[in-house]
């Protein structure tokens, strides 16, 4: 399935179906490919008009960069250089147009940057702000917007009761974005044009590309690629039902909104408490540090934001004790580095996101960070057994020696298991466990790993500041020479991350023996 951009680009319009079911195939089986069913024509359009070898494409999420991967067996979107922390949400829009203003300050007019974000990030309060600065760039962006008509946002605008669709919303940004730009410039809006409608969405991003100025093409992806399976929940409504229910419980839980962030996370707890929910005002410090006052009166409240939150709002908590009892809830698909005196649990699933919100509510003498992804949740995958903290999901128990551990780290337990199943049946003795709780690094982790011969972490990120780099450190310290390798989850495939236990495995016996 695997083509080059310019074979996919001279393919005939009758054989792009096909292309694309086969993608979603590929996609269902894939743990992490159900967010990414709605960027399979998006992609196919931006790689027929777009010239891959010069243009450079930022997305605000991995679902566009994991189709694209699918598609060409490129590991990355086109850029111009390898950038290992790609980025997502909001930010996206931010590098765009830096990346664009250089190309133009350097003359490199040839180059366009196209940039892919969903409407949901486009109509919070950052996203309308980052737009109104993309807008008046002087240099050319097009600006390909992923609208969902069945989203909805239940944010409570002002002046607006019920819930708001951000296929409502979008057309207010946008019109918004064009009355703020200066005299004599204006930015095109296009659409929306239906994804599944091929040739016009084509057309309209030839438009954009050729139009010489900032261009929004909207394009909506509901139509029929949602119904390749039964909708689940999102893990952000997960942790909304879950904050909800527990605010009815503990009186001395507060939500703490950050302005257009997650909105379904808060928006059950703001309904049926709204004298227990704050929105401050400021940036994400100012913000922290409300949430200490708070914790400072003998409240425990709840942030919950996009993980582009994180980085500054989280480096206030390395000042000291005042901000015990304040628990994070960060969703989003970019790494969390561990942050010192943090604590960080990465739920699998959602019985263990409901599980662990609770048990960092019961945290009063450190920060606490609840971290999930983005997109739909997936069964529960419950242990074989536990621990000592920690979940054993498949193989060997008590303590056993065997050929490979894998740690997986969050939502990718469904990748460890079927690499640890194809690695058995050739085999090798493997178990899956799960630290559930990722920083501190539970103790029986490290002994679990000093027992085998190979251990493989299944984490966000390059495992910089994560779990592989933590563990390797403290097998280290033990004496054990025990080798850490890292799978970063949507470029490991099953089989991939089992021949990597093999070889490895094979590489650790060679050298004992």
């Amino acid at each position: 399935m695997i083509l080059a951009p310019h074979e996919i680009r001279v393919l005939p319009h009758r054989r792009l179906p096909l292309l694309a079911r086969q993608v979603r195939a590929a996609l269902a089986a894939r743990p992490d490919g159900a967010a990414a069913r709605d960027a399979v024509e998006p992609a196919l359009a931006l790689c027929r008009v777009f010239d891959s070898a010069s243009d450079v494409f930022v997305s605000d999420g991995h679902e566009l960069a994991l189709v694209w991967h699918l598609l060409t067996g490129a590991p990355e979107l086109p850029g111009p250089r390898s950038c290992p922390h790609p980025p997502s949400g909001v930010r996206a829009l931010s590098y765009a147009e830096g990346l664009a203003r250089a190309l133009w300050l350097a003359g490199d007019t040839g180059r366009r940057v196209v940039v892919v974000a969903r409407a949901a990030t486009l109509s919070t309060a950052t996203g309308r702000a980052a737009l109104d600065t993309l807008a008046r760039c002087p240099a050319p962006v097009v600006v390909l917007a992923l609208t969902d008509a069945d989203h909805t946002d239940h944010a409570g605008h002002a002046g607006h009761a019920g819930p708001v669709r951000t296929s409502d919303v979008l057309p207010v940004v946008l019109r918004r974005a064009r009355e703020l730009l200066a005299p004599g410039r204006e930015m095109e809006v296009l659409g929306p044009v239906d994804a599944a409608r091929g040739r016009e969405l084509e057309a309209a991003l030839v438009r954009a590309r050729d139009a010489g100025r900032t261009v929004v093409v909207r394009c909506r992806v509901d139509g029929g690629s949602r119904a390749v399976a039964p909708a689940s929940p999102a893990w952000e409504a997960v942790l909304g039902d879950e904050l909800a229910a527990v605010g009815a419980e503990l009186p001395e839980v507060i939500a703490v909104r950050v302005q257009g962030e997650l909105d379904a996370g808060t928006a059950p707890f703001a309904r049926r408490h709204p004298e227990r929910t704050v929105t401050p005002a400021g940036a994400e410090p100012q913000i922290a540090a409300c949430a200490a006052g708070l914790a400072a009166g003998r409240l425990h409240p709840v942030v919950v934001a996009h993980d582009d939150f994180a980085g500054r709002a989280l480096a206030g908590c390395q000042a000291g004790p005042e901000h015990a009892g304040v628990t994070f809830a960060l969703g989003g698909s970019g790494p969390v580095a561990a942050v010192p005196g943090v604590r960080r649990a990465q739920p699998r699933d959602a019985a263990r996101l409901r599980a662990q919100l609770r048990e960092a509510l019961g945290v009063e003498d450190a920060p606490t960070l609840v971290r999930f992804p983005s997109g739909p949740v997936g069964p529960d995958i419950e242990a074989q057994a536990h621990d000592r903290g920690v979940d054993v999901l498949y193989g060997v128990e008590g303590g056993a020696r065997g050929d490979a551990l894998i740690v997986s780290v969050g939502a990718h337990a469904r990748l460890a298991l079927a690499a640890a199943r194809v690695a058995r049946s050739r085999g090798l003795t493997v178990t899956v466990v799960d630290p559930r709780w990722a920083d501190p690094l539970p103790d029986r982790v490290v002994t679990l790993a000093a027992r085998h011969l190979l251990v493989a972490v299944v984490e966000d990120g390059d495992g910089a500041g994560g779990v592989r780099e933590e563990l390797a450190r403290r097998l280290a310290e033990a004496g054990a020479r025990v080798p850490v390798v890292a799978a970063v989850p949507w470029e490991s495939e099953a089989e991939a991350l089992a021949a990597v236990l093999v070889a490895g495995v094979g590489a650790a016996d060679s050298v004992g023996a």
